[in-house]
């Protein structure tokens, strides 16, 4: 269905040198932090505000990297980036001397991955710059970046702070490796899907969760699920790899309603980032746990694989929306 994409995985290692205290979303810290980071040390025009005003926007690689803003963006209100954050899943929020901080990033395209090298840089600068809350910000040092391909569950060291940097990334999640995970999803008649970060909805242009019905407080609907992660990846292939996928959406919708939620386990997270630009806390809460599907899923294998690699839903770029799926076995 989706042909000739690549999604690389790069997971950065660090060594705390001191006191961190990071808040409850460590997502929003991280691209806050390496943001900074990027914007200070490679940024010719810091006193702009966006990329949108920057005569550079279309070659500048922080630019490209971040995608602030690009000619084709200027149809989409509210892009996907290029890029995301898998945070460590880990509930502590403190890290003393010696102890290691570890996050991923994901890169969608070819084009994107080019510029790998400048995010090594930035992660480094972010680290001795100090990340966490302001009166506990701590500094770490980046000792090693890894490539990873958790579908063949293989990895390559890329950078090593001795002998810096070593390889380009080599090993991205591709279309076969999508293929070879959905065959594993088509053998299963019911899926439970567990959201190891809050899931965060839109529906009719409303949340989806319990402020907005108490009664559905565990419900998500089939549909629901597969109609925002359909959005997200073929608008990510159509931005970043500058082709038009040719499918049926409307019947692949209407087939999706004939998938039935069997059993919840969900709860409700209230989570919470601070944004420096507009000076308050934002919710970004969602559903965790576990949910489970049944149906024929031969349709929606495909695109459910890569859901697990690209997340789902609103923030998905700082960690919301990170899935892992299971098949379940009938009692």
């Amino acid at each position: 269905m989706f042909e000739d994409l690549k999604f690389y995985l790069l997971k950065f290692i660090f060594n705390v040198e001191t006191k961190i205290v990071l808040p409850e979303h460590k997502g929003s810290s991280i691209r806050g932090a390496l943001l900074g980071s990027l914007r200070k040390s490679f940024c010719l025009k810091p006193r702009e505000e966006f990329c949108a005003q920057c005569v550079l926007k279309d070659t500048c690689p922080i630019s490209i990297l971040l995608s602030y803003s690009t000619d084709s963006l200027s149809r989409y209100n509210y892009p996907p980036r290029p890029f995301l954050i898998k945070p460590p899943l880990e509930k502590k929020n403190e890290y003393n001397p010696r102890e290691e901080f570890i996050f991923t990033l994901g890169f969608f395209g070819e084009d994107i991955i080019k510029n790998f090298s400048y995010v090594i840089a930035g992660a480094r600068l972010m680290g001795r710059a100090g990340i966490g809350v302001i009166e506990n910000r701590g500094r770490m040092n980046l000792i090693r970046v890894l490539s990873i391909n958790p579908i063949k569950n293989k990895e390559e060291e890329i950078f090593q702070e001795i002998e810096e940097l070593r390889a380009s990334p080599s090993m991205p999640i591709d279309t076969n490796d999508i293929k070879n995970r959905s065959k594993e999803i088509v053998k299963i008649s019911k899926i439970k899907i567990r959201f190891l970060t809050p899931v965060r909805l839109i529906s009719e242009k409303k949340l989806l969760g319990p402020l907005r019905s108490p009664s559905s407080e565990k419900n998500i609907p089939f549909s629901i699920l597969y109609r925002r992660l359909l959005e997200r990846l073929t608008t990510l292939i159509k931005i970043y790899e500058g082709k038009k996928i040719e499918l049926d959406f409307q019947k692949l919708i209407e087939d999706s309603q004939k998938i039935k939620q069997v059993k919840s386990n969900l709860i409700w997270a209230d989570v919470f980032r601070y944004s420096s630009r507009q000076q308050t806390k934002l919710p970004m809460g969602g559903y965790v746990g576990d949910i489970i599907y049944e149906g024929n899923f031969e349709n929606f294998a495909e695109t459910l694989a890569w859901g697990e690699q690209i997340h789902v839903g609103k923030y998905a770029i700082l960690g919301n929306g990170w899935y892992e799926m299971a098949g379940v076995l009938d009692n």
